[in-house]
């Protein structure tokens, strides 16, 4: 899965900038990639205080830059949103996943409600996003 950030306000420190650790992708040599190993619908994310212990500050990239910076994410990677304490961060967010990812988990986690009748209405993209 990627996502991608496009900031609309100037994000510097104090603002909640996206904060990312290379070397935490789990199919990575990294030397984070084994901390936390994800599964499917599996809380991969360890506590603020696991995570500041076993994660050292110098290791971690904060995103800063002004309107109109883009980033692309690989979420397998840690990555998060940090506090807004001094500054605002009004940022768009986009995803991408491949049609594979579908195989990864069988199950859905949500159910759509009168689907028969609104399915008709529906854009190819948007039927295919919901079946």
């Amino acid at each position: 899965m990627v996502k991608i950030y496009l900031y609309f306000s100037d994000v510097r420190e104090g603002a909640g900038a996206l904060e990312y650790v290379p070397g935490s992708c789990t199919t990575g040599p990294g030397p984070y990639h084994d901390l936390w190993p994800w599964t499917p619908r599996g809380a991969r994310y360890p506590s603020d205080e696991d995570f500041d212990r076993r994660v050292a500050v110098s290791d971690r990239v904060s995103c800063l830059g002004p309107p109109g910076t883009i980033i692309f994410c690989d979420t397998d990677g840690f990555h998060r949103g940090g506090i807004a304490t001094t500054g605002v961060r009004l940022v768009a967010t986009w995803t991408f996943v491949t049609p594979a990812s579908i195989t990864m988990v069988n199950e859905r986690r949500f159910t759509v409600e009168d689907l028969a009748e609104k399915e008709a209405r529906l854009s190819a993209a948007a039927r295919f996003a919901i079946t």
